[in-house]
């Protein structure tokens, strides 16, 4: 019996082997049309596949397809496992970047909640690896910004990114996290 893309992502996640067919499937749906894209086949895709610029290409081209044709059907779940398939499982943030820029520029919560999560946390973790005042003071921007429409939960996953590019942890400091209640707590915190 034939495997689907979502037993294949789960013999992967546990490193069982998957076979060259199973393989080879995995990447001709990576190449094929839009509309054959599934979550888990993109996220098989970089288990199976080292670190190509061409594989990495196709990656940010799917990207930008899903967002274009988000009004048709809702793609925020493909997109999100673009983010990690790249950021996650290929250590690729900073050749991603400029998609992570666009998700948190844009900061469409209500539509794009996982695909917002992602980046927030990828774009924080790249931020507290590079050490980068630029990227902090740009995710920082993005909370303040958020801060007065968003939601509780929303909030929270901002907040929660910004500590988490000052520590470079993703769960956060308690203490910090329940020093950050208010916009002028946020406006203080500094990276260093």
């Amino acid at each position: 019996m034939e495997r689907t893309s979502v037993d294949i992502y789960q013999a992967l996640k546990v490193g069982a082997n998957v076979s060259e067919l199973e393989a080879n499937r995995i990447r001709k749906r990576l190449l094929g049309p839009i509309d054959n894209q599934t979550y888990f086949a993109l996220l098989s895709f970089a288990l199976i596949s080292p670190k190509e610029e061409s594989s990495l290409e196709r990656y940010r081209e799917l990207f930008w397809l899903f967002r274009q044709h988000d009004t048709l059907t809702v793609l925020d779940d493909r997109r999100a496992a673009i983010i990690t398939a790249v950021c996650n499982y290929w250590n690729a943030a900073a050749e991603f970047e400029a998609e992570l820029k666009s998700v948190l520029s844009e900061w469409r919560y209500k539509d794009w909640g996982d695909s917002c999560i992602r980046a927030a946390s990828s774009f924080a973790l790249l931020t507290s690896a590079t050490r980068s005042q630029e990227r902090f003071k740009f995710l920082k921007h993005v909370a303040l910004k958020q801060f007065d429409t968003a939601d509780e939960h929303e909030k929270s996953v901002l907040l929660d990114s910004c500590i988490t590019a000052r520590t470079g942890k993703l769960r956060p400091d308690r203490a910090l996290r329940n020093h950050l209640r208010t916009k002028s707590s946020l406006l203080d915190l500094e990276m260093f």
